[in-house]
């Protein structure tokens, strides 16, 4: 998506009710360690989340 396409959320718990639509979130990890991470969801009632991480242009997809 591009930069345009992004809102911040001013909650830090965020609600979209029963839906069909698809949702894209964007957040910077910074770590001066290599090791592996772990992303934690703490209500867990998504069908699929797939996750990408970009370097420079380039948009590479990690996981399913």
């Amino acid at each position: 998506l591009p930069r345009g396409a992004w809102q911040p959320s001013s909650a830090s718990d965020l609600s979209f009710g029963f839906t069909d639509a698809n949702y894209w979130f964007r957040f910077r990890l910074q770590s001066d360690v290599r090791r592996s991470m772990l992303l934690h969801i703490g209500y867990p009632s998504f069908d699929r989340i797939d996750m990408y991480r970009t370097a420079g242009k380039e948009t590479v997809h990690l996981a399913t």
